[in-house]
């Protein structure tokens, strides 16, 4: 249990920004390219429709805590628990090619050890991906726009530290009960 990390919201993003950026094939223009599906007043790139969205859609606890005392003479107990995330890939293009290549590229890449690797240098588990499933659909612009969806299961450890209150010397004295506490 040493080599437990913890996970912030923030790696999360930053880990499925990367992953979306360094694996798409067809490549996006940039980072700007990958938008967090959670996060209010978005806009999309105006250079055109060729974007994912990123959106945490489940979120579950797996097993019971781990509990753990610190050895370093702290006065700390940390809580451990494993949490399941389940996030959506949403991959948009104008051309429906592209999009079904981006989304079928994440996917194969998930199941690989490439994905693997990629997500265990941000201390998330990327378990496994699902099929990749169309999603296209008429937008603001009165056209249709490929999406090709994809859900990728991740999992990663959340920690919590608590003070807990300790004592370093007891004074044991051996008196006889039945004359100190008399019935």
């Amino acid at each position: 249990m040493s080599a437990v990390k913890d996970v912030s919201q923030a790696d999360i993003l930053n880990a499925l920004i990367k992953f979306c950026f360094n694996f798409a094939a067809p490549a996006l223009a940039d980072e700007m390219h990958v938008l967090d599906g959670f996060g209010n007043n978005r806009t999309l790139p105006k250079d055109g429709n060729d974007f994912c969205v990123v959106t945490p859609i489940r979120q579950a606890r797996s097993g019971t805590n781990i509990e753990r005392w610190e050895s370093d003479g702290e006065a700390l107990e940390e809580l451990a628990e494993y949490v399941d995330l389940d996030v959506q890939i949403d991959v948009y293009s104008t051309n429906i090619f592209d999009a079904l290549e981006r989304a079928a590229a994440y996917e194969t890449v998930a199941r690989s050890d490439f994905g693997v690797q990629h997500f265990a240098a941000f201390g998330i588990d990327c378990l496994y991906a699902d099929d990749v499933q169309n999603l296209t659909a008429v937008m603001d612009s009165k056209q249709y726009v490929s999406r090709w969806s994809l859900v990728l299961h991740l999992g990663y450890w959340k920690r919590v530290k608590l003070a807990q209150d300790f004592f370093k010397t007891a004074i044991v004295d051996v008196i006889n009960v039945d004359t100190k506490f008399k019935p």
